[in-house]
């Protein structure tokens, strides 16, 4: 059942228009918001905790979640977490990881 309006603010709190409409036009499930919400939040204690990184749509709502906050309040911690899960996805998948200047494998 696709996203409404009040599904997305029920998970992630008060929310600008523009960042609800992106969620909503991703179609994803409450059920991948949800996972999303907790990986945009908490990614180090989830990949600690062994749990496979998030793909699809999921992933896609975590880069949604994650530049929401980067540009609320904490513009450092926010887009830290984000840089960590990018580049622990990229490791994951393609086995090496992107840095300026240099390739690294893993």
């Amino acid at each position: 059942m696709a996203l409404t309006r009040d599904d997305v603010l029920s998970v992630i709190g008060p929310a600008d228009e523009i960042l609800v409409t992106e969620i909503i036009a991703t179609e994803a499930t409450t059920e991948e918001l949800t996972h999303a919400w907790a990986w945009a939040n908490n990614d180090e204690a989830l990949i600690n905790e062994g749990r496979p990184l998030p793909s699809g749509r999921t992933a896609e709502l975590v880069e949604l979640l994650t530049h929401k906050m980067t540009r609320k309040n904490e513009p450092h911690s926010g887009r830290v977490r984000g840089i960590q899960l990018r580049h622990a996805y990229s490791i994951a998948t393609t086995g090496s990881c992107l840095t300026p200047g240099r390739q690294k494998k893993f």
